[in-house]
């Protein structure tokens, strides 16, 4: 069973929680309710216990209460003071004050409590309201209800994975990992391991399935980013990762996701692997966001910038944030594949003005190409208000003033404008050059 202790960290009190796994799975589905609540020196966060289940975690300084709760199972931590595990990860070595921990199932009752004494550590375990009285077995039961509430929390997951780390190397981080059933947990877990240590390519691919039996937006962004940033993944290990954030829904997640990715210093063709999460993004701002930080990245080649120009303008909805792509990615015009995807992006804008707007930042450039020029003449010919298009052409009168082949074009398009006036004074902006 995933839930269960195995060989020697394995308590007599385990006998009474063989059910933990499948009823924390069930709590953890609400893993975003309690975000970043498990950061050790000061968090606040939790979930509403109307019904009877829940999670709350509340931490201030060096003081902290934990409770999980679903159906008849309660599992609580309350601790003063701050509190260390040992070399192996299993037990507390140091605390200044006291760490109780209580959990009941319907049945029984149980509660361990570790206590500074001496400058030691003091343990004593009840069950059902009675102490046990031999030492020895109350010492590891306390230290197996201590482990259940690490794995069901994440808490000090730093210090249990380098303890694990230093008995079995990634493996036993990993092996430990698949007994965790909180995706919170999950993260945690996944951020440490990979700024402990380079992983290999085997242990990246056992991580991302791991990271893929996740389902926390939140929390699978953060565990993604943390592979990305802290180590170097294949091909074949992105996709895996990839495959498994095409779970994340919120657009926000997803675009944070490409924009991290974006910034690492991975090859093109890996990066560009992000490409495809920008489809499950219906947020005009997050895709806007998303291409652009793909649209950052200085050693792209024109033909990868023209499918990441064309999977933006195929998809994004608003003219605005289309707008604010193009007039970003202007300086992609002088370079033929990707400036025929930067054109016809501009085509799918419907709003004059926008329209409009993006001709004239093409204009700022110093010298546009007949092929370009010609195109955004077109853009400028689709252009309905008569004010919008004679603006649209007076920007690009100088570009064609000295190319007679362009000449006739521009008056063409400026003949298409029904107001007299402001035909007039297309027609003189390029006289004027």
């Amino acid at each position: 069973m995933r839930g269960e202790l195995k060989g020697s960290e394995q308590g007599p009190v385990m006998n009474n929680v063989k059910s933990l796994g499948a009823i924390v799975f069930v709590a953890f589905v609400i893993t975003l309710v309690y975000g970043l609540a498990f950061d050790d020196r000061g968090a606040a966060n939790g979930f509403d216990f109307d019904d009877g289940n829940g999670i709350r975690h509340v931490v201030s300084g060096d003081r902290g209460d934990f409770t999980l709760r679903v159906g008849d199972l309660s599992i609580e931590a309350t601790w003063r003071g701050e509190y260390a595990l040992n070399d192996n990860g299993n037990d507390i070595a140091r605390l200044d004050r006291t760490l109780e921990i209580r959990r009941e199932d319907g049945e029984t009752k149980e509660r361990a409590i570790f206590e500074e004494r001496d400058g030691g550590v003091a343990r004593s375990f009840y069950r059902d309201g009675e102490k046990l009285d031999d030492a020895q077995e109350a010492g590891a039961a306390a230290r197996a209800l201590l482990l259940t509430f690490l794995r069901g929390s994440g808490a000090k997951a730093d210090e249990r994975i380098a303890a694990l780390s230093a008995k079995g190397g990634a493996a036993a981080v990993l092996e430990e990992m698949g007994m965790l059933e909180g995706d919170h947990a999950k993260q945690r877990y996944t951020t440490a391991l990979t700024q402990a240590a380079a992983l290999t390519p085997d242990e990246i691919g056992a991580l991302a399935n791991i990271i893929a039996g996740m389902d926390g937006d939140h929390e699978l962004r953060l565990a993604i980013s943390a592979v990305v940033e802290n180590q170097t993944p294949g091909p074949e290990e992105l996709e895996r990762l990839l495959a498994a954030a095409a779970k994340i829904e919120s657009d926000y997640d997803a675009r944070r996701l490409i924009e991290n990715i974006a910034e690492q210093t991975l090859d093109d063709d890996a990066a560009l692997l992000a490409l495809g999460l920008m489809d499950g993004i219906d947020s005009d701002h997050d895709l806007h966001r998303a291409a652009e930080a793909l649209l950052a990245r200085k050693t792209l080649t024109a033909d990868k910038v023209a499918r990441i120009l064309t999977a933006a303008g195929g998809k994004l909805d608003s003219d605005h944030e289309l707008k604010m792509l193009l007039t970003d990615t202007v300086h992609h015009l002088g370079e033929d594949i990707a400036a025929a995807a930067w054109i016809d992006a501009v085509a799918a804008i419907d709003s004059d003005h926008d329209k409009r707007r993006v001709i004239e930042a093409a204009t700022e450039l110093e010298r546009l190409n007949d092929g370009t020029l010609i195109a955004l003449l077109a853009a400028a010919r689709d252009i309905s208000s008569d004010h919008e298009k004679k603006n649209a052409l007076s920007a690009l009168a100088h570009h064609v003033a000295d190319r007679p082949a362009l000449i006739a074009a521009y008056r063409v398009t400026a003949e298409t404008i029904s107001s007299e006036r402001d035909r007039d004074n297309a027609l003189a902006a390029l006289e004027k050059q």
